[in-house]
């Protein structure tokens, strides 16, 4: 995107991004930014005065690629999950008085943000984004692992993070029958969806490891099992997939 955009409340990318992060009017907007087409949010008058919509409608007049109109739909998708979310209400508050101030410890969270969902290739993944966002806000991860995070949404497949869920729903499964065996009730076999390709590239980002035991026949029997990492990722994003 351009700089410089003129408008008559001219705003850096970064700083309409800031100032429309944490804008309450996200927690009730009454539309589904997924479903609705680039050019509709453009147009929409629950959108017109959100500055990072201002600032891409001032860039449409002249200019706007495809690429900016996805990065528009990526990053409303990015604030509305983060608005609907349960971040915590004190944190919010200090971030949305630390746009106002344009301070830089802020300013640092939201570019590296920005340029993170700009790299999307999928809205979902935005949603991703946002919910560890907010993690990183309640302080159940730091910083680091933030970042970590948002490497592993860039580099997974959308259909290697449905395996992921797989995996973690045989994890749910299996609590459930040793909770019924220990109350006296018959147990029951829980099976995985596995698909090998998906899970050596979940291998690959460190979510999965593989435990490979020998069998009769000198056949190698294969269970995939979540690492720390991936177990984290599973559950935000087992989350989100309940709160569609």
């Amino acid at each position: 995107m351009d700089n410089n955009i003129e408008s008559s409340n001219t705003l850096h990318p970064i700083d309409s991004v800031m100032k429309s992060v944490f804008l309450e009017e996200f927690t009730s907007l009454g539309i589904d930014i997924a479903e609705t087409g680039i050019d509709s949010l453009l147009d929409s008058e629950i959108l017109k005065n959100i500055p990072l919509v201002k600032a891409v409608q001032a860039l449409a007049k002249v200019s706007l690629a495809i690429r900016d109109k996805h990065l528009l739909k990526k990053l409303l998708i990015f604030i509305e999950t983060l608005n609907q979310g349960d971040a915590k209400l004190e944190e919010i508050e200090k971030r949305k008085k630390a746009a106002q101030n344009n301070e830089k410890w802020l300013r640092k969270e939201i570019e590296l943000i920005t340029i993170h969902i700009d790299r999307l290739d999928e809205l979902e993944k935005a949603q991703l984004t946002a919910a560890f966002y907010i993690e990183y806000i309640n302080q159940n991860i730091s910083w680091t692992q933030y970042r970590e995070y948002l490497a592993i949404i860039e580099r997974v497949f959308f259909q290697d993070f449905i395996q992921l869920l797989d995996i973690y729903d045989a994890i749910i499964q299996n609590g459930k029958v040793k909770e019924y065996i220990e109350q006296g009730f018959a147990g029951g076999v829980v099976t995985k969806k596995v698909s090998e390709l998906n899970c050596d590239r979940l291998i690959a980002v460190g979510l999965v490891q593989a435990k490979r035991t020998p069998v009769l026949n000198g056949n190698i029997l294969t269970d995939y099992n979540l690492t720390g990492l991936g177990l984290k990722l599973a559950k935000v994003l087992f989350k989100i997939k309940k709160d569609m």
